[in-house]
């Protein structure tokens, strides 16, 4: 079992057009969040920022968040490099104008550039998932994933295979399906398909890239309104499977995947026990589940939910304690799915919900909405450097409470 090595870092924001997730370089006006919580100050705003994503690249992370700061939610990113400088401060507009009310994105980084999904409130006959990619020469037009397809779901999920992304949603097709669709490194969005049609409810979409892409949802085909947790190997425009990972007689949900160690992994919210805990399993490149009874991530008292995991070097799993209203965090040993000390991660807000886990190499950033002291909902992040520092908080774009 590995020693939890903990990052915790506080990203800032605020307007660049240039944006390279693999440059380690440092732009002329970023702020060094190793600085201290004075660093939040730079980039304060009144206005709510939510449900945040981070990616980890070659050289730092890049972070999305919806943002109401224009009257109306929109999609802002901002990258933080690995040696703790925030370069765009205030954050890029990625989906930001217009009459439509934009949310919970998602976001990867691929080779030399990084995709931002979201879910945008166009009109009927429902939502649609659109899509930007960004480079260093500036932010894509945003791209109709969905087509009117009417979406469902709380969020999207993205992945990179280095050359190119896969995003996934839920959507409506009689019952309420799974769609993905490809998109190229340029931007260029292929024809959507299903995911594992079926009777009732496929949502909560969670991807990653290992020897191919691979996506974890929850699925209340067994029995109706009390959800399982399913994935799939994905082919070309085809999944490959259908697996059931987890098909409990109380309900899993909010499934999180990733790649380490030859093997996919995903973690849960479990309701087995009296209050809900985080399970896992691992399953093998042929789409073999070898821990078909799950193992327990953390099952301490109280209410664990929200999970999110990343590997890169380090294999890490953050979540939420909401019966302590607090984040936490540990690295996993992926051979054992035991995890390392849990690190709590200390906040300036209030409420922590809809936490995200970005890895690069033996450092990683831990990113969660808070509730603000005087304002609503602020972005608080935290960084752990390979030396098993914690940083933070600090906030995105919040009130500087």
């Amino acid at each position: 079992m590995r020693a939890g090595g903990s990052v915790v870092v506080l990203v800032a924001a605020c307007g660049r057009v240039s944006f390279d997730p693999l440059s380690p370089s440092r732009d002329d006006g970023s702020i060094d969040i190793f600085g201290g919580p004075d660093a939040c100050a730079l980039a304060a705003s009144p206005a709510n920022q939510r449900t945040p994503a981070v990616a980890g690249a070659s050289a730092g992370f890049v972070v999305a968040w919806d943002d109401d700061r224009s009257g109306s939610s929109e999609i802002y990113a901002t990258r933080v490099s690995l040696a703790g400088a925030v370069q765009d401060l205030g954050g890029l507009p990625v989906g930001a104008g217009g009459p439509y009310a934009r949310h919970a994105p998602a976001v990867a980084a691929g080779a030399g550039e990084a995709l931002v999904v979201w879910r945008e409130d166009s009109p009927g006959p429902g939502p649609d998932i659109f899509s930007s990619i960004v480079t260093t020469t500036g932010v894509g037009t945003p791209v109709n994933l969905s087509g009117g397809g009417f979406t469902i779901g709380t969020r999207p999920a993205v992945a990179s295979s280095g050359t190119n992304f896969l995003v996934a949603w839920g959507n409506h097709g009689g019952g309420s399906d799974l769609a993905a669709a490809t998109v190229t490194s340029d931007g260029v969005a292929q024809p959507w398909f299903t995911i594992c049609a079926a009777a009732n409810g496929q949502g909560e979409p969670s991807v990653t890239y290992g020897a191919g892409y691979f996506v974890a949802w929850t699925d209340d085909r067994m029995t109706a309104g009390n959800n399982d947790i399913f994935a799939a190997r994905l082919g070309d425009n085809v999944a490959l499977d259908c697996i059931p990972v987890s098909t409990g007689v109380t309900s899993e949900a909010q499934p999180t995947a990733t790649f380490a160690s030859g093997a996919y992994g995903i973690a849960w919210t479990d309701n087995r026990n009296a209050d809900p805990d985080i399970y896992g399993a691992r399953l093998t490149t042929a789409g073999s589940v070898l821990d078909p009874a799950g193992l327990a991530f953390t099952t301490a008292a109280g209410i664990q939910d929200q999970a999110s995991v990343a590997s890169s070097t380090l294999s890490v799993i953050a979540w939420i304690d909401a019966t302590a209203n607090r984040v936490q965090a540990s690295v996993v040993n992926t051979s054992t799915l035991e995890i390392g000390p849990t690190i709590t991660l200390p906040t300036l807000g209030t409420l922590p919900q809809a936490v995200a886990v970005g890895v690069v190499e033996n450092e990683f950033m831990v990113v969660a909405e808070t509730t603000g002291a005087t304002t609503g909902q602020d972005v608080e992040g935290w960084f752990v450097d390979v030396s098993s520092i914690v940083h933070g908080p600090f906030e995105i774009v919040g009130s500087c409470n």
